[in-house]
């Protein structure tokens, strides 16, 4: 991302709604950090206390260069802060912590995300201007932090050389349950979507990751509707699919490409969008994930009429008869951020029509 643009000296002005989130460097030393917008820009301040130590940063984007580089297609900057917001929120939840990494008077803070081939937002927050006095705690900084590392390293290698023999065994218990966790993960993998007609094998892993991106869920499938045993009539398919809970679609066009989507909630028949910050949609030849970056009450389309549907407008719709006609399409940009859709079907257009080979939907149950 290129050099940020700094606001005008002096402590700028803070509204109310604003993102407070901690991170760490690579030393552990925690930093509090504070983002928000104010006169079209997105403001990062970065603090630091320890005692008569005290260390600030700042800076601030503008929407161009934040969108440099990168598949984003936000008109306002808002609009980009509440998506920043909707990751942070979820980044929180799934236990994943952003990351700072400290190089001369420059913190990188890196905000994890899974968005295609996009896994992390990356910002330059600079140091202000040191004083005297600030050059003086910085030097008792580096003193006490000496000292502290020392009297940890002095007491672990005491507690290392009592406790030798029990973390031997430890990390050989740990090593043999990390093993058989591991047959255990790759065995449940290999099931996943068992004789699918449109995943392969070594796809399974990645979808898997997809559904659970940090590993905390058992998942396994079942398979509710396959168009080339239960036809193509939108009305078997929500039959066969409504109120089973969460499912995942795969799609073969008759030009041989590959798509689907994610739902957490159920299909239900009743004629509403719903909303499902977890939904997403997705290409299995081009190995990405598309998530929701607007419109997020417009998750999927729960209509009898229509085979599985995804996004405000639609963003993916699977029609009725869809082995016979060639009326179902994607249309990129209404929810999900796949910016155009030949990322999705790759023929270059915005609105892509096409007709289904086959499609199948698996019931996804998720083990905590």
């Amino acid at each position: 991302m290129s050099t940020p643009n700094n606001m005008e000296e002096g402590r700028p002005i803070r509204p109310e709604a604003a993102i407070d989130i901690e991170a760490s460097t690579e030393d552990s030393t925690k930093y509090l950090i504070k983002i928000w917008t104010y006169q079209d820009k997105l403001n990062l301040s970065t603090s630091y206390k320890k005692g008569l130590i005290i260390k600030e940063y700042f800076t601030s984007y503008d929407l161009k260069t934040l969108l440099e580089n990168k598949n984003f297609t936000f008109k306002e900057i808002s609009e980009y802060f509440h998506f920043l917001k909707d990751i942070i929120e979820k980044n929180k939840k799934m236990k994943e912590l952003p990351k700072l990494k400290k190089v001369e008077n420059i913190l990188y803070l890196e905000i994890p995300i899974n968005l295609g081939k996009i896994i992390d937002i990356k910002y330059e927050i600079k140091e202000k201007e040191l004083n005297e006095r600030e050059i003086q705690n910085n030097v008792m900084e580096f003193v006490n932090k000496i000292y502290l590392e020392n009297e940890e390293l002095k007491k672990k290698i005491e507690e290392m050389q009592l406790d030798k023999e029990k973390l031997k065994k430890k990390l050989e218990e740990n090593e043999k349950n990390f093993e058989e966790k591991t047959k255990k993960q790759t065995e449940r993998i290999k099931n996943l979507f068992k004789d699918s007609a449109i995943v392969r094998l070594d796809e399974k892993k990645m979808i898997n990751d997809w559904i659970d991106p940090y590993s905390e869920k058992n998942i396994t499938s079942e398979l509710l509707f396959r168009t080339s045993v239960d036809g193509d009539n939108s009305a078997t398919f929500h039959n066969k699919c409504n109120n089973k809970g969460p499912t995942i679609t795969f799609v073969k066009t008759t030009a041989g490409k590959r798509i689907g989507g994610f739902t957490m909630v159920s299909w239900t028949s009743l004629g509403n969008y719903k909303e499902d910050r977890d939904a997403f949609i997705f290409s299995l030849d081009s190995h990405q994930k598309f998530i929701q970056y607007k419109n997020f009450g417009n998750a999927i389309y729960d209509n009898s009429g229509n085979g599985p549907t995804f996004g405000n407008g639609y963003d993916l719709y699977i029609a009725n008869g869809c082995k016979g006609n060639g009326s179902s399409y994607c249309y990129s940009n209404y929810s999900y951020n796949f910016y155009n859709s030949y990322n999705l079907i790759n023929t270059g257009s915005q609105q892509t029509a096409f007709q289904v080979a086959d499609y199948e939907v698996y019931l996804i149950k998720i083990n905590e």
